[in-house]
Protein backbone atom coordinates (compact mmCIF):
# COMPACT_ATOMS: atom_id res chain seq x y z
CA UNK A 1 0.00 0.00 0.00
CA UNK A 2 1.10 3.54 -0.64
CA UNK A 3 0.99 6.39 1.87
CA UNK A 4 -2.70 6.96 1.07
CA UNK A 5 -3.76 3.36 1.65
CA UNK A 6 -4.02 2.47 -2.05
CA UNK A 7 -3.00 -1.05 -2.99
CA UNK A 8 0.13 -1.17 -5.13
CA UNK A 9 -0.51 -3.55 -8.02
CA UNK A 10 2.91 -4.14 -9.53
CA UNK A 11 6.62 -3.81 -8.93
CA UNK A 12 6.50 -0.69 -11.16
CA UNK A 13 4.02 0.89 -8.72
CA UNK A 14 6.27 0.00 -5.79
CA UNK A 15 9.35 1.41 -7.56
CA UNK A 16 7.46 4.63 -8.27
CA UNK A 17 6.43 4.99 -4.62
CA UNK A 18 10.01 4.37 -3.43
CA UNK A 19 11.41 6.95 -5.87
CA UNK A 20 8.68 9.55 -5.38
CA UNK A 21 9.74 12.80 -3.78
CA UNK A 22 7.23 14.68 -1.67
CA UNK A 23 7.41 18.49 -1.72
CA UNK A 24 5.85 20.57 1.04
CA UNK A 25 4.47 22.97 2.23
CA UNK A 26 2.58 24.40 -0.70
CA UNK A 27 2.10 27.36 -0.70
CA UNK A 28 5.24 28.44 1.12
CA UNK A 29 6.80 31.69 2.28
CA UNK A 30 10.33 30.66 3.24
CA UNK A 31 11.37 27.01 2.82
CA UNK A 32 10.39 24.03 0.70
CA UNK A 33 11.13 20.53 1.93
CA UNK A 34 11.88 17.67 -0.44
CA UNK A 35 11.32 14.33 1.25
CA UNK A 36 12.96 11.44 -0.56
CA UNK A 37 12.32 7.77 0.23
CA UNK A 38 15.70 6.80 -1.25
CA UNK A 39 18.37 9.26 -0.17
CA UNK A 40 21.36 7.36 -1.56
CA UNK A 41 20.65 8.38 -5.16
CA UNK A 42 22.25 11.49 -6.67
CA UNK A 43 19.34 13.83 -7.24
CA UNK A 44 19.18 17.51 -8.03
CA UNK A 45 16.35 20.01 -7.57
CA UNK A 46 15.97 22.73 -10.18
CA UNK A 47 13.41 25.49 -9.66
CA UNK A 48 12.15 27.51 -12.62
CA UNK A 49 10.15 30.72 -12.75
CA UNK A 50 6.89 30.29 -14.62
CA UNK A 51 8.52 31.82 -17.72
CA UNK A 52 10.97 28.89 -17.80
CA UNK A 53 14.00 30.74 -16.42
CA UNK A 54 16.09 28.66 -13.98
CA UNK A 55 16.19 30.46 -10.61
CA UNK A 56 17.62 27.92 -8.15
CA UNK A 57 19.50 24.61 -8.16
CA UNK A 58 20.32 22.40 -5.21
CA UNK A 59 21.40 18.80 -4.60
CA UNK A 60 19.24 16.49 -2.50
CA UNK A 61 21.66 15.54 0.25
CA UNK A 62 19.50 13.81 2.85
CA UNK A 63 16.13 12.05 3.21
CA UNK A 64 14.62 15.50 3.82
CA UNK A 65 16.31 18.40 2.06
CA UNK A 66 15.41 21.99 2.88
CA UNK A 67 15.47 24.59 0.10
CA UNK A 68 15.49 28.28 1.00
CA UNK A 69 13.07 30.14 -1.29
CA UNK A 70 12.89 33.38 0.72
CA UNK A 71 14.69 35.35 -2.02
CA UNK A 72 12.22 34.29 -4.70
CA UNK A 73 9.49 36.76 -5.65
CA UNK A 74 5.92 35.75 -4.90
CA UNK A 75 4.43 33.69 -7.72
CA UNK A 76 4.08 30.24 -9.22
CA UNK A 77 7.20 28.13 -9.75
CA UNK A 78 7.95 24.80 -11.35
CA UNK A 79 10.39 22.40 -9.73
CA UNK A 80 12.07 19.52 -11.48
CA UNK A 81 13.89 16.67 -9.79
CA UNK A 82 16.71 15.16 -11.81
CA UNK A 83 18.56 11.89 -11.35
CA UNK A 84 21.76 11.49 -13.36
CA UNK A 85 20.67 14.34 -15.64
CA UNK A 86 17.23 12.85 -16.38
CA UNK A 87 14.10 14.61 -15.11
CA UNK A 88 12.22 12.09 -12.97
CA UNK A 89 9.58 14.28 -11.38
CA UNK A 90 7.92 17.65 -11.88
CA UNK A 91 5.78 19.79 -9.65
CA UNK A 92 4.50 23.29 -9.07
CA UNK A 93 4.45 25.38 -5.95
CA UNK A 94 3.32 28.83 -4.92
CA UNK A 95 5.70 31.26 -3.20
CA UNK A 96 3.72 33.76 -1.17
Amino acid sequence: MDQFGNLLTSTDDLEYELNKINVFPNPTTDFLYFQNAIANKQRQIVIYAYDGKEVLTQMITSPQTQVDVRKLSPGIYVCGVFEEGVRIQDGKFVKQ
